[in-house]
C-alpha cells in the first residue's frame, strides 16, 4: 500500500436536479477547499496521490472542473472501489457519504475533510463526529489534514490508525 486515495463527489456537466450541490458556486467552493489540502501535500505525496471520480463513466475531461488538478495529481477510477481503497495508505474522503462510511466499516486507514459550512450535523449526532475529530479522523480545515499527513506518511499512518484510542473512535462511530 504506498498511495493516497482522495475520493471526489459526483458533478455532471449540466444540472439535471434541484439539489443543494446543483450550483456551480458550491461545487466551486468544494474544488477549492478539497484543492487546499492537495496542493499542501510534501512532494514525496502528491506523485503518489490517486484522485477518484465516483463514477468510471464520467472521467477527468469530461468536465473541466479538475483543470489544475490534471497537471499535477492523477486520476484513476478504473479499478473497483474496494481494489482502489486496499491499494491505498490512506483514503481522504471529500464528502460525508457512503464511500467515507464504507471505508470505516473495512477499516481501511481513512480521514474526512469537511467543510463546517456545507455539511451541518445534527444535535443528536454531534458527539459522535467530535469523536472523530478528536482522533484525527475528521478535518475542518485542509491545511490541518495535509499537515497530519505529511507528518505522519512514512512511518505514523498504521500506528494512528490501529492505535486503540483510534480504533475505538471508529467502532463507537
Amino acid at each position: 500500500r504506498e498511495n493516497l486515495l482522495l475520493l471526489l463527489k459526483t458533478r455532471t456537466a449540466y444540472v439535471s436536479s434541484l439539489d443543494s450541490s446543483a450550483g456551480t458556486s458550491t461545487f466551486d467552493d468544494y474544488t477549492k477547499f478539497y484543492s487546499n489540502f492537495l496542493f499542501k501535500l510534501s512532494i514525496e505525496i502528491k506523485p503518489k496521490t490517486i484522485i477518484r471520480l465516483p463514477y468510471k463513466k464520467l472521467n477527468e475531461s469530461s468536465v473541466d472542473f479538475y483543470s489544475n488538478l490534471r497537471k499535477n495529481f492523477n486520476f484513476y477510477s478504473a479499478n473497483t472501489f474496494y481494489d482502489a481503497c486496499n491499494q491505498a495508505k490512506l483514503i481522504v474522503n471529500t464528502v460525508n457519504s457512503t464511500p467515507f462510511l464504507e471505508t470505516l466499516s473495512a477499516n481501511f486507514p481513512t480521514i474526512i475533510i469537511w467543510d463546517k459550512k456545507t455539511n451541518p450535523i445534527r444535535d443528536n449526532a454531534k458527539k459522535y463526529i467530535e469523536i472523530l475529530h478528536e482522533n484525527k479522523i475528521l478535518y475542518y480545515n485542509p491545511d490541518l489534514a495535509a499537515k497530519f499527513v505529511n507528518q505522519n506518511w512514512n512511518k505514523g499512518i498504521d500506528e494512528w490508525w490501529y492505535d486503540a484510542k483510534t480504533q475505538q473512535a471508529v467502532n463507537k462511530f
